[in-house]
C-alpha cells in the first residue's frame, strides 16, 4: 500500500493536535477582543537553520511596536539563542533542550517559562519555519 505524500501526514497530524487542544481546553474560540488583551508572548523558536532564525527576527520588533507593554519570551534552540539572545525587543530568551533527543526536558523547560510569565492573558507562538509536529505538541502541552 503506497504511503500518502508527507504533506498529507503533516496536515493530518496538525489537525489532530488542533482537535485535541480544543477538546482539552473545552473553551469557546477566542474573540478578537480576547486576542487584543494578550500582552505575554512565548515564542517557540526551535529551528536550527540560521536562515529560519534570522527571518524570524522582525516578529519581535513588530510585537513591541504594536504593543510596547508586551512581555516577549523566546524558547530557543542553541542556534536561535546565539542569534536572538541579545535582541533588544526580546525580554527573555532561554535555551530549550533539543526536541528530537530531549523532548521531556523541553516540555519541562517550556512549562517553567510559562509559569514564570506574568499571569495576564498569554499566547504561545511559533514562526512558519517551525513546522515540526513535536513543536506543535510542545506548545499544546
Amino acid at each position: 500500500m503506497p504511503q500518502p505524500p508527507p504533506k498529507l501526514w503533516k496536515r493530518a497530524i496538525f489537525s489532530a493536535i488542533g482537535q485535541a487542544e480544543h477538546a482539552v481546553r473545552c473553551r469557546p474560540q477566542p474573540t478578537a477582543a480576547d486576542l487584543r488583551r494578550i500582552r505575554n508572548f512565548l515564542v517557540l523558536q526551535c529551528e536550527t537553520p540560521l536562515g529560519s532564525v534570522v527571518n524570524a527576527t522582525p516578529l519581535f520588533e513588530a510585537l513591541k511596536i504594536a504593543m510596547p507593554d508586551a512581555h516577549v519570551t523566546v524558547a530557543a534552540s542553541s542556534m536561535a539563542f546565539s542569534v536572538l539572545g541579545q535582541n533588544s525587543f526580546i525580554d527573555s530568551c532561554v535555551i530549550v533542550p533539543d526536541l528530537s533527543s530531549h523532548f521531556l526536558a523541553a516540555i519541562m523547560t517550556v512549562r517553567r517559562l510559562v509559569q514564570s510569565m506574568p499571569r495576564q492573558p498569554q499566547s504561545i507562538l511559533t514562526t512558519i519555519g517551525n513546522r515540526s509536529p513535536r513543536l506543535a505538541f510542545l506548545g499544546l502541552l
